[in-house]
């Protein structure tokens, strides 16, 4: 019996520990309002409208572990008037942080993501900015941040040519005119029952999305010379249907464990009351 009780006490705090640990679900619908090619090369830049681009709305996927949070280092950008700090939730490659790759209107113009030398990652994120006057803070802006990437090496004996995908969904949390103390990391649940209450909302423009191909040129000596790059670029906006959270399965392993345990407790105070 006496190493009974440490043993369920041992799963109690486990189950109490990973009560946060769930795989988090949400969908997005997409609503593409514009593209634009950017071009540069030998140093001229030149922009303009994709023709023939239709607005084709889809639903996009982003699922993530809340249970392998990441918090970055404080300060990740300042300046005399600005300041940037950033909460990490999760960051994760293959499926532990995943997003569904590729909208309809890219697929056709990056290799197969399977093909990629840097696995597909994933990273979600509350962005706080602290904006100063004088030093002084003056105001905050905090965001929520969804970017994920892949990257692709296509190099031949003459040049070196690498292919980026990048698909962000950032959008606005809350803001204020002076710094506020409760400016902070939704942290645990706060974050899910946070993302609850976006579910219906619109964010206009908070949908990006790009492909890009770069070339360098490889000299006689070794040396690589850019020559230039074509980015094709996806803007948008979004609105968050639906959000599920589902314990992890180790999570449900110590529940189903622990919950005999919890019984067979109660039931033996109840045999030693009625015993005295």
């Amino acid at each position: 019996m006496s190493s009974v009780r440490p043993f369920a006490a041992g799963v109690l705090l486990a189950i109490a520990a990973s009560a946060h640990a769930e795989i988090v679900t949400l969908t997005f619908d997409v609503l593409p309002t514009s593209a634009a090619r950017v071009v540069e090369f030998q140093g001229e830049q030149a922009s303009e409208p994709v023709p023939g681009f239709a607005v084709v709305p889809f639903s996009l996927t982003v699922r993530f572990d809340s249970a392998q949070p990441y918090l970055s280092v404080p300060v990740v950008y300042q300046t005399p008037s600005y300041f940037f700090t950033d909460a990490v939730y999760a960051r994760g490659e293959g499926g532990s942080t995943t997003f569904t790759p590729y909208t309809p209107f890219l697929a056709a113009t990056l290799p197969p993501a399977d093909t990629a030398v840097d696995p597909l990652f994933t990273q979600v994120a509350q962005n706080r900015s602290l904006y100063l006057d004088n030093g002084q803070p003056v105001g905050m802006e905090e965001s929520m941040g969804i970017n994920t990437g892949l990257r692709w090496d296509l190099s031949t004996d003459t040049e070196n040519v690498t292919a980026t995908y990048q698909l962000g969904l950032n959008w606005r949390i809350r803001s204020a005119p002076v710094a506020k103390s409760d400016f902070g990391p939704l942290l645990d649940g706060a974050l899910i029952d946070w993302l609850n209450t976006q579910v219906g909302v619109v964010h206009v423009g908070a949908y990006s999305e790009a492909s890009q191909y770069t070339f360098v040129d490889l000299l006689p000596d070794g040396v690589g010379a850019f020559r230039g790059y074509e980015r094709l670029a996806v803007t948008g906006d979004i609105r968050l249907t639906s959000v599920t959270a589902v314990p992890e399965p180790t999570q449900i392993a110590l529940y189903a464990l622990g919950l005999p345990l919890m019984w067979g407790a109660v039931q033996r105070r109840r045999r030693a009351k009625q015993r005295h």
